[in-house]
C-alpha cells in the first residue's frame, strides 16, 4: 500500500543546514526552513505531519528537485573562493616576496599597456618616455602598497597558526592538550599507520597534592611532561590528556617494541627530582597500553584505559598490555567487555 507520509533528510550546504520532507509517491522533495530554537516551525510540521526536527536555523527556503542536489554548478562556487584563498594566502616571507613581485609585475604589464595603446593614438612620439615613466611610478607604487598589504596579510597567518598553537597546546607542560593529541591520533590513524596507545597516569598524585601542596604537585606535572617529551621522538608523540593523566601514541611499533618503549618511559619518570621535589618524594607512574588496530580511537583509549585501571589495582608502577605478556612489569590482560575503571589515584 503507498503512503504519502513524508521522510526526512538532514543535509548540510556551506554554512546552513536544512531539512528534505520527501514525499515518496510524487518524488518530489522539499526544503523547509528551521526556526532557530531547533524546531519545526509551525508549516513545516503541518507540511511533515508533525515530524520534528534539531538542526540549525537556515536563511532562506527553496524548492529543489533529486537531480539538483549535490550538482556541480553548486560545488564550483566552493571551488573558486578555495583557489582565491589560497592565491591570497601568505604564509611565509618567501612567500610573500614572491607573490608582491608576482603582483606588481602585472599590474606594471597592464598599466604600461594601457599608456602604450593611449598614447599610440593622441602622441606617438611620447611613447617611451612615457612608458619608462609609468613603469617606475606603477612599480613603485605597487611594491609599497602590495608590500604593506602581504606584511599585514603575513601578520595574520603568524598570530592564527600562534592561536591555532596555543588551543591545541597544554600551557603547564608544553605538550599536545586532549584536543590536539586526539586530533593527531585521528590524522595518522587516518593515514593508515599501525597505532599503539599508551595511557599514563602518576601514581598517588592526590596525595602528592594533599601532603606537599599543589606547587609541588605542578612542579611533578611539568617534569612528567618534560620527561615524557625527551623520551619521545618523531614518529611517536605524547599528550595531557587529564589532570595527572597523559597519553602517548606509538606509530609503526609491534607489539613488543611499544610495550618495551612505554615500559622504559615508566622508568625514566623515577628519576625526576630536582631542589623543588621534597626529599623521599619518589614520582612513579603506571601505564596501560592498547593496540588500536581497526578500531575506533576511543575505542582503544578505552581498552588501554582498563588496561591502567588494572595497573593500578596490581599495585602500581607497572605497564600492562592489553594484548602481551612479556613477563616481568609487562604483563598481559584479558578484560571483559563490561569492565569499567573506578578512581585508582
Amino acid at each position: 500500500m503507498t503512503t504519502n507520509s513524508p521522510r526526512q533528510e538532514r543535509f548540510a550546504s556551506g554554512d546552513s543546514s536544512f531539512v528534505l520532507f520527501r514525499n515518496r509517491k510524487i518524488g518530489i522533495a522539499q526544503q523547509h526552513p528551521i526556526a532557530v530554537c531547533g524546531r519545526c516551525s509551525a508549516s513545516d510540521r503541518q507540511r511533515s505531519r508533525g515530524l520534528s526536527c534539531a538542526v540549525l536555523t537556515v536563511r532562506h527556503s527553496t524548492h529543489v528537485n533529486n537531480a539538483g542536489l549535490g550538482s556541480r554548478s553548486a560545488r564550483e562556487p566552493a571551488a573558486m573562493q578555495s583557489m582565491f584563498a589560497n592565491l591570497t594566502a601568505i604564509r611565509s616571507r618567501r612567500e610573500m616576496r614572491i607573490k608582491v613581485a608576482l603582483a606588481t609585475l602585472g599590474i606594471v604589464a597592464v598599466t604600461d599597456g594601457v599608456d602604450a595603446l593611449v598614447n599610440l593614438y593622441t602622441q606617438p612620439d611620447r611613447i617611451w618616455p612615457s612608458f619608462i615613466q609609468t613603469t617606475l611610478i606603477a612599480a613603485a607604487m605597487s611594491l609599497l602598497f602590495l608590500g604593506l598589504l602581504a606584511r599585514s596579510n603575513l601578520r595574520l597567518f603568524e598570530l592564527k597558526e600562534r592561536f591555532e598553537t596555543l588551543a591545541l597546546t597544554d600551557i603547564q607542560t608544553g605538550l599536545l592538550n586532549r584536543r590536539g593529541f586526539f586530533a593527531s591520533l585521528d590524522r595518522v590513524k587516518a593515514s593508515g599507520a599501525d597505532m599503539t596507545l599508551g595511557v599514563i597516569d602518576i601514581d598517588h598524585f592526590k596525595r602528592i597534592n594533599d601532603t606537599y601542596g599543589h606547587l609541588v604537585g605542578d612542579y611533578v606535572i611539568a617534569e612528567v611532561g618534560r620527561s615524557l617529551r625527551e623520551g619521545m621522538g618523531a614518529p611517536h608523540f605524547v599528550g595531557r590528556v587529564g589532570g595527572e593523566e597523559f597519553a602517548l601514541a606509538l606509530n609503526g611499533m609491534s607489539l613488543g617494541e611499544a610495550a618495551g618503549a612505554a615500559d622504559r618511559l615508566r622508568t625514566r619518570l623515577q628519576d625526576i627530582g630536582g631542589s623543588r621535589l621534597p626529599p623521599g618524594l619518589k614520582v612513579t607512574a603506571s601505564v596501560g597500553l592498547a593496540r588500536i588496530g581497526e578500531d575506533e580511537v576511543m575505542s582503544g583509549y578505552a581498552r588501554a584505559d582498563k588496561a591502567l585501571y588494572e595497573a593500578k589495582r596490581r599495585g602500581r608502577n607497572l605497564t600492562i598490555s592489553a594484548e602481551l605478556d612479556l613477563g616481568d612489569n609487562v604483563v598481559a590482560l584479558s578484560l571483559p567487555s563490561g569492565a569499567t575503571r573506578r578512581d585508582t589515584n
